[in-house]
């Protein structure tokens, strides 16, 4: 197959993709009570739709000083998105995934 060939139906294969992306709130404040004086809280930077599934995917973008993106998301950036899907799940959203963005 010449790469070049396809081009064209991969621009529209991405294109019908990012169309279908629905955001449904973006910087929402979550909280959970674990227990006497003790919640998790944080404020996740969007949830969207997932096309595929329709159960929804929680986001964060974070920045860095650098021109190109880190290699490996850290543990504790992953912990936290997994943090706000857990304070979603218990709200009863269907969160299939979460998704962290440079």
């Amino acid at each position: 197959i010449n790469i070049l060939e396809t081009y064209r139906e991969m621009a529209r294969l991405v294109t019908d993709y990012i169309d279908s992306i629905t955001i449904k709130s973006a910087e929402q404040q979550v909280k959970l009570h674990i227990s006497e004086n003790v919640y998790a809280a944080g404020t996740y930077d969007y949830l969207r739709v997932d096309p595929y599934t329709k159960g929804y995917i929680v986001g964060d973008w974070k920045t860095t000083s650098s021109k190109t993106a880190p290699k490996k998301v850290s543990y504790a950036y992953k912990l936290q998105a997994m943090i706000y899907a857990a304070i979603l799940k218990a709200e009863g959203k269907n969160v299939v995934g979460y998704e962290i963005t440079y």
